[in-house]
């Protein structure tokens, strides 16, 4: 196994991670999250962190160059949702911090594996097809234990 495949192999990790305590809180809650509408409401907080997530570039981009228009969009997006959400919410939100925590543990180790995934031959930036570093070297790369 390549650097590149534990990348996606740990970014798919970090997913799963943060998305277990999610799918857990809809499970638990299911009739709560099913009346009124709730459940699109669940499902779109969901979604819209994910797509965050994927488009952030783009997101920062228009961000930078629409603030203002950006700005307008997200409050509506959030209104939309506690409409539907209100006092489910806090319970979401820290359900999706403590998600994001687990996952930045496990996207950290992701991060040291991207570093291995390509290497700079002659200025160019090549994926390199070596094996991969071992995951308990990785880890404490990770966490700062040695350095590359």
């Amino acid at each position: 196994m390549t650097n590149s495949a534990k990348l996606l192999l740990y970014k798919i990790f970090s997913f799963l991670v943060y998305a277990i305590p999610m799918i857990a809180l809809f499970i638990i809650n299911h009739d709560e999250y099913k009346s009124d509408g709730s459940a699109f409401g669940f499902f779109g907080i969901i979604i819209l962190v994910f797509i965050g997530l994927t488009l952030k570039n783009s997101i920062a981009t228009l961000f930078k160059t629409h603030t203002l228009l950006t700005v307008s969009i997200i409050i509506l997006a959030l209104s939309l949702l506690m409409k539907y959400l209100g006092d489910n919410m806090i319970l979401i939100s820290v359900v999706s911090i403590v998600g994001s925590l687990l996952q930045s543990v496990i996207e950290a180790v992701a991060h040291v594996y991207e570093n291995y995934a390509y290497i700079t031959e002659d200025g160019v930036k090549k994926k390199n097809m070596a094996p991969a570093i071992p995951d308990a070297q990785a880890w404490r790369e990770a966490y700062g234990f040695i350095g590359r």
